[in-house]
């Protein structure tokens, strides 16, 4: 039986077409064998098994997941059939992806769904799930990327934010932090931990009010990917290759690594194995650089190199 999924619209089954943004009524209801509640979020949520294929979807339909479980269903998107690995595959060969860090879950924009354990086998949790467009940012940060912009900014891939702005403006553009910790006595600052895996350190000017967003701090344990030139930056090659293009100074260990020309400092990034707190990396706004520089050769002893 086939299940046919249209993108940001919906999907139909049994004959009966499920529309995002609607709610169910008691025909759609026949079908359904279990109300529940998603702990994971709070939703109540209609779940029903049918031959193996389990759907979870909220009351008022705005996404839906299918749990492929060695289903006997056949999913079909753009007319490509994905109930299986080699149609996933197809798939993705058609479409740009984004992939997680640790490659458990990719996203295809164009589509609004993402799949978890896309080259995984059945019954190991693999899924596939559909969103609604006023779902796309929630469902896009689970994804974990950023793309840094030298001595501007980054970008998630729903918003672009600055360096220098501030808290507010961030909030409007991107949504609330996970969490917040304000600091004005010691550190004299504010940090946000967003949903992407990262950390925002904000800072109060000499003179006025505004609170400015002022550097990033991104680890890979956190299951973020950062992204420069292309690159994963967490990569050992792709590490390596950003040393052949920029000028970098090392720490005399040479576990750090400080780059004028992009605004960073990484640690561990050119170590196959993690060592002490992870591999991760902070960018700064072009108006830190002699900070930044400074305290890195002092505390690291750094030699510039080309």
């Amino acid at each position: 039986m086939n299940i046919i999924l249209n993108p940001y619209n919906g999907y139909s089954f049994n004959n009966i077409y499920y529309q995002f943004g609607s709610e169910f009524d008691d025909e759609k209801r026949e079908i359904v064998s279990k109300l529940e509640i998603d702990n994971t979020n709070g939703e109540l949520i209609e779940s029903y098994s049918g031959r193996r294929l389990h759907v979870y979807q909220n009351e008022r339909l705005s996404y839906v997941k299918f749990v492929l479980d060695q289903s006997i269903y056949n999913l079909i998107v753009n007319g490509e059939s994905v109930s299986d690995c080699f149609g996933i595959m197809r798939l993705i060969s058609k479409y740009e992806v984004i992939e997680s860090d640790d490659k458990s879950k990719i996203l295809i924009p164009e589509l609004g769904i993402i799949i978890e354990e896309p080259v995984g086998k059945k019954g190991n949790g693999q899924s596939l799930t559909m969103f609604s467009k006023s779902l796309f940012s929630h469902f896009a940060k689970k994804i974990k990327v950023i793309y840094l912009n030298p001595y501007v900014g980054y970008s998630n891939i729903c918003n672009t934010i600055d360096f220098r702005m501030t808290r507010e403006e961030i909030t409007k553009i991107d949504g609330k932090s996970k969490r917040t910790i304000i600091d004005y006595k010691i550190m004299k600052n504010i940090l946000e931990y967003r949903e992407e895996g990262i950390q925002l350190t904000f800072t109060k000017e000499d003179e006025g009010e505004n609170i400015l967003f002022q550097n990033l701090l991104a680890k890979q344990k956190d299951g973020v990917r950062v992204v420069i030139d292309k690159m994963n930056i967490f990569e050992v090659e792709a590490h390596a290759t950003l040393k052949e293009r920029y000028e970098f100074i090392d720490s005399n260990d040479k576990k750090s690594t400080f780059f004028p020309q992009l605004g960073i400092e990484t640690c561990g990034c050119g170590e196959r194995k993690n060592i002490g707190e992870g591999k991760y990396v902070i960018a700064f706004p072009r108006n830190f650089l002699s900070y930044y520089q400074n305290y890195f050769e002092v505390i690291n002893r750094g030699k510039r190199k080309k």
